[in-house]
């Protein structure tokens, strides 16, 4: 069974490193031991490697608003998508990959689904030990 909550990433979590502050969005986090993903890395004010983490964190919170928020925020998650592919952020791709083909399952949308997972899960992510690799996995055998 889909569930929508099962795919959302703790928002905090996204932007956390052991002694570093990451900020993403309109969030700001400090130290709390969670790992980063290894394309990601400290920002200046020119920096855009965030830019996927916000399109998805606005999908996210679009979709905990109100189920009618459903398209705007399948156009958010696929702008992250498409964002973190032409960046080559891998996990973040991932990341948005995983809660857009939620969306689109839950929506009757399976093949859909399965292309976006398929599309965001094509490149490995060898270094990367992140839950997103097991959430894909578990995803994928889900929509068959």
């Amino acid at each position: 069974m889909l569930i929508r909550g099962a795919a959302m990433w703790p928002l905090a979590s996204c932007a956390q490193q052991t002694g570093k502050v990451f900020r993403i969005g309109f969030l700001t986090a400090g130290a709390s031991g969670a790992e980063m993903p290894p394309d990601a890395r400290p920002l200046s004010h020119d920096d855009r490697r965030e830019q996927p983490q916000e399109w998805r964190i606005r999908g996210e919170l679009l979709l905990r608003q109100s189920a009618g928020n459903a398209r705007e925020a399948e156009r958010y998650l696929a702008t992250a998508a498409r964002i973190a592919a032409k960046q080559g952020a891998l996990v973040y791709g991932l990341r948005a990959g995983i809660v857009l083909s939620r969306l689109l399952a839950e929506e009757g949308r399976r093949e859909e689904a399965r292309a976006v997972l398929d599309r965001a899960s094509a490149n490995p992510l060898d270094e990367w030990e992140g839950p997103e690799i097991g959430i894909a996995m578990q995803l994928r055998s889900e929509l068959g």
